[in-house]
Formats: C-alpha cells, sequence, structure tokens
C-alpha cells in the first residue's frame, strides 16, 4: 500500500498532516470515552460534578498522548523501512513501559521518553504538586516532538519514508 500512497498526487506534508488529524481525533474520542465514565458514575450517584477537575484531568492525559502520537507520526516518516520504525517505536515504548532503564542505571528522568512525573493531588496543594513538574517536562517533549515533526514534513516523500532526494534542496 505504501507505493499507492506514493503514487498519489498529494503531498508529503499534507500525508503527514492527515494522519495527525486523525490521532488528535482519535485521542480525543478516547479522551471523551475516559472523561464520560466518571461523569456518569457521578450523576448516577448524585455527587457534583467539578469540570475544572475533568479539564486538568484532559490535560493531564490529553497532552502526552498527542505529544505521542506526534512522535510516532515523525519516526515512521523519517525513518526509511516500516521495520525500522517499528523497532524504534518498540524501543520507546520499552524505555516508558518498562523497568529496563532502571535496570540499566538510567535514572534521569529525560531518559524515560515522553514521560512527565504526576503526582497524587492531595487535600491541601491539590494539583499543584503535579503541574510544577508536569507543564516543564510536557513543554519539553511537545518541543522536541515539534520538531521532528517539523522535520518529517520538511523531508517525507509520500509514503516512501525519508528521502535522499531531500538533502539536495
Amino acid at each position: 500500500i505504501a507505493e499507492l500512497i506514493a503514487a498519489t498526487p498529494t503531498s508529503g506534508a499534507l500525508h503527514l498532516s492527515a494522519q495527525m488529524i486523525t490521532m488528535t481525533a482519535l485521542s480525543l474520542v478516547w479522551l471523551s470515552i475516559a472523561l464520560a465514565a466518571p461523569a456518569l458514575a457521578q450523576l448516577v450517584s448524585g455527587i457534583p460534578i467539578d469540570s475544572a477537575v475533568y479539564a486538568r484531568q484532559a490535560m493531564y492525559a490529553g497532552l502526552p498522548l498527542l505529544v505521542w502520537s506526534m512522535a510516532l507520526i515523525a519516526s515512521h516518516a523519517l525513518l526509511r523501512t516500516q521495520l525500522q520504525a517499528l523497532a524504534a517505536i518498540a524501543v520507546l515504548l520499552a524505555l516508558r513501559f518498562s523497568p529496563l532503564p532502571e535496570m540499566l542505571g538510567l535514572e534521569h528522568p529525560l531518559w524515560l521518553w515522553l514521560q512527565t512525573p504526576l503526582s497524587r493531588p492531595d487535600s491541601l496543594w491539590g494539583y499543584q504538586a503535579s503541574e510544577a513538574a508536569f507543564m516543564p517536562f510536557m513543554w519539553f517533549w511537545l518541543l522536541l516532538s515539534a520538531c521532528l515533526f517539523a522535520l518529517a514534513l520538511l523531508f517525507y516523500h509520500r509514503g516512501t519514508g525519508f528521502s535522499r532526494d531531500a538533502y539536495s534542496m
């Protein structure tokens, strides 16, 4: 199917933008389902709904989803073959969701790819402990993913991976 996509008369930037819009829509659908479940439970049990808590939780869950989407689309676009892209993504997922970084002695938070440290809210400070650590990490990962995505937009050639012709610009 990659050859069919490469033969279409659309630009690579349009193709990647469509993928990002699709991933954003999917992230919003999953996020709305995840937020609708506790809201429905609160409505059924008669507990008043605090919309500020839902907005904050949507930010804590939605921003990392969008950053992951951007980084994964960029990795598929920048790497030459799908096997290389899937191997890179498998390494990133292993660094994120396994005890592998701790076993290798990688204790710095930036070794945990696209991870943002969150703390549980407490009754005195609320979410301030999370916001103090979450937003700087989120800005860093968002900037890194946006740079990777911008490189992908620049060098991607409609389904054929990283184009060597882009060097001649």
